[in-house]
């Protein structure tokens, strides 16, 4: 029989082996923004809305060799313009944390955002990788998907973007297949 003490140890095991997983994507962080908002241009081509994704995907070089590639707000408080908008009435937005090293780039941290339209249960997907293991895996894993219930966090492998960005077009919003 299993017990809460069990179920932590194994949930911070479970964070020791995805923080060990290669979260890694070859190329300069201007090379991994233009792969990135080459791709939302080309679902936005092929599902027929017209953004203006050299003004909503942004990047933003920090410290040293630290950057962040960012569509919309980081918290969903309503619509705006920011966000990638599908026919479906669905919206992205979502925030990427990269350090380059080595010819490419370390994934550190990411938040995607998928709000469903109005009166769908649930509201929305978000897909998380944290910087670091959280207090308590069991509830918050370090790599995880929250499927719009309250406090519920579902461990995930950690995801190239462009992996996260292919489920959100072809699995999420079910019109866009």
């Amino acid at each position: 029989m299993s017990t809460i003490s069990d179920a932590r140890k194994l949930a911070r095991d479970l964070d020791t082996q995805l923080g060990a997983l290669a979260r890694f994507i070859d190329g300069t962080g201007l090379s991994c923004f233009l792969r990135i908002r080459g791709y939302l241009l080309k679902q936005d081509r092929r599902i027929g809305t017209k953004h203006n994704l050299e003004q909503i995907v942004q990047f933003d070089k920090g410290p040293g060799d630290k950057f962040q590639i960012f569509l919309g707000p980081l918290i969903d408080k309503g619509q705006t313009e920011s966000f990638f908008n599908f026919p479906s009435g669905s919206r992205l937005s979502f925030s990427i944390a990269l350090r380059e090293r080595d010819g490419g780039c370390d994934i550190l941290t990411y938040r995607f955002h998928f709000r469903f339209p109005d009166n769908h249960s649930p509201e929305f997907i978000r897909i998380d990788l944290l910087d670091k293991s959280h207090s308590d895996p069991l509830a918050e894993p370090l790599a995880h998907i929250h499927p719009g219930i309250h406090s519920v966090r579902l461990p995930s492998p950690p995801l190239d973007p462009i992996e996260v960005l292919d489920r959100v077009f072809f699995v999420l919003d079910p019109n866009t297949r």
